[in-house]
């Protein structure tokens, strides 16, 4: 630890420098360091509620030097002694570190983006000037949902057909001036939680939107989750700045003028999990169906034909692929329609349920076997609501009016 030595007649005066803050050292010359742990706490320059105030943030650290007043306790914030009534926000002796790590390289990205802008960037905030571009002043300008937007977009880079969150934005919001760059397409966003900010459900990247001023309790206000109970946004708040807070002990409270809970809803736009990666696959139905977004209620783009070869640029951890066909096209279909494991001319599967008959011609009345769940067939061809298959070295036929996939899981 460094150490300040001031000489005076009467003799040496040493104080500790305990660490920078907005960048304004800290000094003490006892006592213990504490670091703001709720949105805000108020100070007072003396141990009384109408003498004059201030706000300072989260994490900000400040020295406790076991004074105390009653219940007021005596703090060091930038070499000056103010007065912090406990009922005012919280202070803990240490907090813990800010999550820059998501569950995938998408989620990593976003947050990897986000920790550039808060640590080496200067920000300001302000609607008009959220593009995402240096100003003359030498800062980036953000509203809330411009930075929220600008992180999701770059983190992205058009790779998936990620929904537009600036329009998703737009819907919630009382205005509409947000950064909007566009995404290479649309695809489903999966609420997480409403009303209640539960957070064993959030991962790292969700984007949590809340009603802080707006009389009528509309969405006024987001914030990208970044894990360990933190999340990331951009606030006029102390002076404007893209800023660190804690996602408990406001924004999820009750507002009492307004009666209604803050929290409003937090939702996830990039994936949860990224896998197979441009892998080859083809069609296991009767007809695979590509949409143009996740759902079948979804625009139907077009269809495919048993076996038809297709790559899947993604999956997510539910039951939909991005997929790319044959002639380009690109579009989202269940994963239980495709299938990524060819065995020379058929389709590799397994038998999904008990009891699944094969017949040894192209006919209900024909001999037939029964297999059990999980045992392993080829499927070689369709004709009509037949399915061929071959099974320990021999062709058998399965009777379905519907997809295959109801029978076999193909992927």
């Amino acid at each position: 630890m460094k150490k300040l030595v001031a000489c005076a007649l009467a003799g040496m005066l040493t104080v500790s420098v305990l660490g920078s803050v907005a960048g304004k050292n800290v000094y003490a010359e006892d006592g213990k360091t504490v670091y703001v742990a709720s949105h805000q706490i108020t100070v007072h320059t003396e141990s009384e509620t109408d003498s004059p105030s201030e706000m300072i943030p989260y994490r900000t650290a400040l020295i406790d030097t076991g004074n105390s007043y009653g219940t007021w306790k005596e703090l060091n914030y930038n070499g000056k002694t103010v007065w912090w009534y406990p009922s005012n926000g919280e202070l803990k002796e240490s907090l813990p570190e800010t999550n820059y790590t998501g569950n995938n390289k998408y989620q990593t990205k976003a947050l990897s983006i986000a920790k550039k802008i808060y640590t080496e960037w200067k920000t300001g905030y302000g609607h008009n000037a959220s593009d995402g571009k240096v100003h003359s002043d030498g800062k980036y300008y953000f509203d809330c949902s411009g930075f929220v937007s600008y992180v999701m977009d770059h983190a992205m880079q058009s790779e998936l057909p990620v929904y537009n969150i600036s329009a998703d934005i737009a819907e919630l919001y009382k205005t509409k001036n947000i950064y909007n760059k566009g995404f290479a397409g649309e695809c489903k966003v999966k609420t997480v939680c409403e009303g209640t900010l539960d957070e064993d459900k959030l991962q790292p990247g969700d984007v949590l939107f809340f009603t802080i001023n707006d009389k009528d309790g509309k969405c006024d206000h987001c914030g990208l989750y970044l894990g360990n109970g933190e999340m990331m946004h951009s606030t006029h708040n102390f002076g404007g700045s893209v800023r660190l807070m804690p996602i408990h002990g406001f924004y999820d409270q009750v507002d009492k003028d307004r009666d209604i809970n803050r929290f409003i809803a937090a939702k996830r736009y990039l994936p949860t999990a990224v896998k197979a990666a441009n892998k080859k696959a083809y069609a296991a139905a009767s007809t695979t169906t590509i949409y143009k977004n996740f759902g079948e209620n979804a625009k139907k783009l077009t269809s495919i034909r048993l076996m038809k070869p297709l790559t899947v640029l993604y999956t997510d951890n539910g039951n939909w692929a991005y997929v790319k066909l044959a002639n380009g096209k690109k579009g989202f279909t269940l994963l239980d329609n495709i299938c990524t494991n060819l065995e020379g001319k058929g389709i590799s599967c397994t038998v999904r349920n008990n009891g699944l008959k094969l017949f040894t011609k192209k006919s209900q009345s024909a001999k037939s076997i029964t297999l059990n769940k999980g045992k392993k067939v080829s499927l070689r061809g369709q004709s009509g609501n037949y399915y061929k298959v071959k099974y320990n070295g021999k062709y058998y036929y399965i009777y379905t009016p519907k997809s295959i996939a109801d029978k076999l899981t193909t992927y």
